[in-house]
């Protein structure tokens, strides 16, 4: 499965597991994973007026670069899901 693929699944909800060919792109359930790292979950907060997805933006203009996979995993992420009720941590919006 490809990165685009395996994003597109979990913003579905079509399965509870998926991961990419590499397995470096994951998710179980509402998490997403680039390697171990949360990179991404659906959040319900209704006490907060949100329920979307929250995308935690591991990136060099975001919480910190922690590697090259990672940055293109949540750029990709970013890019799906742009129409998306979400909310980015480590962004300035």
């Amino acid at each position: 499965m490809t990165n685009q693929d395996l994003i597109t699944t979990f913003t579905s909800y079509k399965r509870q597991t998926g991961k990419n060919s590499t397995g470096s792109l994951s998710f179980h359930g509402n998490k997403l994973y680039s390697y171990a790292l949360l990179i991404a979950e659906y959040v319900s907060q209704p006490d907060k007026g949100f329920q979307g997805l929250v995308i935690y933006d591991y990136t060099a203009k975001g919480l910190g670069f922690r590697s090259m996979t990672t940055s293109q995993h949540v750029s990709l992420l970013k890019n799906i899901t742009k129409y998306h009720p979400r909310r980015v941590i480590g962004q300035d919006e």
